[in-house]
Parts: C-alpha cells; structure tokens; sequence
C-alpha cells in the first residue's frame, strides 16, 4: 500500500476483490453446468462481474492500493471450502446444493453493492475515493441480484420438494455429480502446495 491510504480502506478492498475472483470462477462452473443457470445468464453474469472485478482493481491501483496475494489464496480456499461444504451437505441430488451455491452468489452480489454504498458514502471523509460511477455500479448490482433471484426461488422449491419426485430425481442423478470429485480435491491440493 502507497500514497498514504489507510490500512482498513486496503484491506476492505482486497477482501472484495477476493470475493469478486470467487464469484468469477463459482460462475465459470454455472456456464459449464446448466442446472445452475441457464447458459446465457451464467454467461452474462460472469462477463457483469468480471467486468466490476476489473473496475475495483483499476480503483485500487489508482489508489496505490496493491493486491493481497494471502487474501487471494484465502478467498479461493474459501470458496472451494464452501463448495466441499455443499456436496457433504447434499450428496444425493443436488438441489439444496444448487440452492446453497446460487445463495453463496447472491450474497456476493449483495456485499458488491455494499462495498460501493459504503464507498460512495466515505467519499466525505476521503475525496480520492470519487472517481467511480456509483449509481451505475448500484445499478448493475441490483439488476444482477435480480436475476439471480429468479433462480434462487426456484432451486428453493426443488431442494425443499419431498415424495416421489425428489427421490427420483436423486436416482437420476449420476454419482460423479454427488460426490466430492478427485478433480476438487487435487485442484485444493495444488492450489495449497503452490502457497508454501
């Protein structure tokens, strides 16, 4: 961190950039895996949110602010804690996993619109921190929200369905999609072995 910007602003900063690097990659497994989000919509939501990912990070270099490589690890070792959290809590089919992960993106985009609240409101105290377009960046949060919502509710009524239906879908599912895949664990692996 340079040019004098406080600490908390720095951290603050990283901790959203991290979250917004998950959601990138979380999205990235819902344009692969259609029972999460249509294809098209996974597709745009990622592109949405890489592109805020992009402007957060011109912020802070505008700032001096440098990207924290341990909370970068910590976000990915987050989200892939989270996603190990999930396939335990659901093994058999899936539904309040999708429901669990499609949560896990609404809350992101929540905190995303958090951050630029919070951002826009410190600008009194801190006029360098103008320079962002906060009502468009609100805006693309709600409509993201949005759009998740209407995805959410119905990953909801799935995963909270009981009798004949759940169960079969739970035959229907293929075992390679309700267990922890050995691709996680050795991507977890990896991922710790290069942090040493």
């Amino acid at each position: 961190m340079t040019r004098g910007v406080p600490t908390h602003l720095s951290v603050y900063l990283n901790d959203h950039l991290a979250g917004a690097t998950a959601a990138v990659e979380l999205l990235d497994d819902f344009v692969d895996d259609p029972a999460f989000l249509p294809p098209g919509v996974a597709q745009r939501l990622r592109d949405d949110i890489r592109a805020d990912r992009r402007t957060l990070l011109k912020f802070m270099v505008r700032l001096g602010i440098s990207v924290s490589a341990m909370r970068r690890a910590s976000g990915w070792l987050s989200e892939h804690l989270a996603r190990l959290k999930v396939r335990i809590d659901d093994p058999a089919d899936g539904a309040l996993r999708h429901l669990e992960l499609l949560e896990v993106l609404a809350l992101g985009v929540e905190g995303k619109r958090a951050l630029w609240t919070a951002l826009g409101a410190a600008i009194v105290s801190q006029p360098e921190l103008d320079g962002l377009n906060f009502a468009e960046l609100l805006r693309r949060a709600d409509d993201q929200r949005s759009e998740i919502e209407r995805y959410r509710r119905a990953a909801a009524v799935a995963a909270f369905a009981t009798g004949r239906a759940r169960a079969k879908r739970s035959r229907a599912t293929p075992r390679s999609r309700r267990l922890l895949s050995s691709q996680d664990i050795k991507s977890v692996a990896q991922h710790l072995s290069r942090r040493r």
